[in-house]
C-alpha cells in the first residue's frame, strides 16, 4: 500500500479524530522534513529510529526514519519549507512549491479531508505535520 495523504480543516478536528492516540509515538509522529525531488519523488524524514537505513527510492513516496537524508540526495532534493505547501480544495490535491501561472514541483492528491471549506487554495500549517506508522499516512493540519 502506498502512503496516504490526510488533510485536516484545524487541529481540534484532528485532536477529535486522533484522540485515543496523540499520545503514542506509533501514531503521532513528528514529521521533521520533506523533500522533494522535483516532479518524481517526495521524501519524508522523521526521527524514529537510529540505525542507518537504505531508502527504497522506487517509491513516489519514500519514507527516511532515522532523521537525516543520506548525503547521496542532498544535491538533486528542495527542501520543503513554511508557506510552499498548499491543499487545492478544488483539485483536492497538495501543490507542493507552487509557482504562478505554472505546474507546481510537485504535486500528489490528498486520500481524505476532514472539515468543512469551499473551492480555494488553504495553506498547510508547517507546525502540524505528524507521520502515523501503524496506518501509513501522512497528516497535515490547515
Amino acid at each position: 500500500m502506498a502512503t496516504s495523504f490526510y488533510v485536516y480543516s484545524s487541529l481540534e478536528v484532528y485532536n477529535r479524530i486522533y484522540k485515543d492516540f496523540i499520545e503514542d509515538p506509533m501514531f503521532n509522529a513528528k514529521l521533521i522534513d520533506i523533500y522533494i525531488v522535483p516532479r518524481l519523488h517526495l521524501i519524508a524524514v522523521t526521527n524514529t529510529n537510529n540505525q542507518k537505513e537504505r531508502l527504497n527510492m522506487n517509491r513516489t513516496i519514500v519514507h527516511a526514519r532515522n532523521g537525516v537524508l543520506p548525503e547521496e540526495l542532498k544535491g538533486t532534493v528542495d527542501l520543503i519549507k513554511h508557506n510552499q505547501c498548499v491543499f487545492d480544495a478544488k483539485k483536492n490535491k497538495l501543490l507542493f512549491k507552487p509557482r504562478f501561472l505554472r505546474s507546481p514541483l510537485y504535486e500528489t492528491k490528498v486520500d481524505r479531508f476532514y472539515g468543512d471549506f469551499h473551492k480555494g487554495k488553504y495553506k498547510v500549517n508547517w507546525e502540524h505535520r505528524f507521520y502515523d506508522f501503524m496506518r501509513d499516512r501522512i497528516n497535515l493540519v490547515l
